[in-house]
């Protein structure tokens, strides 16, 4: 026997009323295993050779569905943007909220062994209704509360988890280019202007489009098309720069979030992007087809704090840059008109 002091590790708490959140009214939509049956014993769920790992997904918060997947043995949860996972847009969270321990992460095959703990929060952590008082025990399928946050605790092995991340894939990024869908880029940027925001660091939004991308479509067919998109975004990603965020919102609509960047700068990135292009013709069916892009730029200030009013303003400057002749970059000057807001709609 170890002579090594025994933790004491809850497996049960007392249970509180939580007066914010009713967790038999959450439904769980979103395709991740329920709890196992107690009749299923380790040896049942056990597969010879794999390797298991517990994960964490987000069932009601910002950014729902997000699956965050452990790959060392101390996760903190917070507000603080430094937490292994920061919660920003949640004011009930506590910048130190809670902690999950992998205590058997050094043993790959081993089943995962994990405690919750909370970090002394304000609001503390709500274990399947239970306000948690120490280190407690989790088992696959628990659920959480910290601030208006729910996670979902989940053990999955290889199998499962590469299965689950073409699942993803396919969800997330487009499919012809390769990047952030629309969805995900959005959420991607919510959580970035918040971020922005609370550091008071700068930020811009480049909304950029192909100048008569229908008549290569009408021309040449969208065989053409697709090429052309496709070779565009190769581009992007070689030419912006690795902490930036690209994403396809849909048909030739392109757009690049540039944290930590001041309007010159971006406006100077962008540009330089738009003479690279121009300056390669692409090859379709026999003839050089020159490209050209319109692009509009926006930055976060005090009046564009909100994901929808930086899209707004970008797609107001894409629009100048459209009607003055195409080909060029326009930068947003705060003359949004009511028509703009109408015609983008809530995004």
């Amino acid at each position: 026997m170890s002579d090594e002091p025994q933790e004491n590790i809850e497996f049960h708490s007392e249970e509180t009323t939580c007066p914010f959140m009713d967790f038999s009214k959450i439904a769980d939509t979103t395709g991740v295993n329920k709890p196992r049956s107690k009749k299923e014993g380790l040896e049942e769920i056990t597969s010879e050779g794999a390797r298991w790992y517990p994960l964490l997904l987000l069932i009601k918060g910002e950014s729902v569905s997000e699956r965050y997947l452990f790959d060392k043995e101390d996760i903190k949860i917070g507000r603080d943007p430094t937490m292994d996972i920061s919660i920003l847009a949640d004011d009930m969270v506590s910048r130190r909220h809670a902690r999950i321990l992998w205590k058997n992460f050094n043993d790959p095959q081993e089943y995962p062994v994990c405690t919750i703990e909370d970090l002394g929060s304000r609001n503390g952590t709500i274990l399947n209704r239970a306000l948690i008082k120490n280190k407690t025990r989790l088992s696959d399928g628990d659920r959480f509360l910290i601030g208006r946050t729910v996670f979902g605790f989940y053990i999955k092995d290889d199998h499962e988890v590469n299965y689950d991340n073409k699942m993803i894939s396919r969800a997330r990024f487009d499919g012809l280019t390769g990047l952030s869908n629309r969805r995900t880029f959005q959420e991607d940027a919510r959580h970035c202007i918040a971020q922005a925001i609370r550091q008071k660091n700068p930020l811009c939004l480049c909304l950029m489009d192909v100048d008569c991308f229908k008549e290569i479509n009408d021309k040449y067919g969208h065989v053409a098309g697709d090429y052309v998109l496709r070779q565009v975004s190769r581009d992007m990603n070689l030419n912006f720069r690795e902490g930036d965020i690209i994403g396809r919102l849909g048909g030739d609509e392109f757009a690049i979030l540039m944290p930590q960047t001041p309007v010159i700068a971006a406006q100077s990135a962008v540009e330089r992007f738009q003479q690279d292009i121009a300056g390669r013709p692409l090859a379709i069916q026999g003839k050089q087809i020159n490209i050209n892009l319109s692009a509009g730029i926006a930055a976060i200030n005090d009046e564009i704090t909100k994901w929808g009013d930086l899209y707004r303003a970008a797609d107001s400057a894409l629009y100048e840059a459209k009607n003055s002749g195409r080909n060029r970059v326009c930068v947003f000057a705060g003359n949004m008109t009511e028509q703009d807001v109408s015609d983008v709609g809530d995004e």
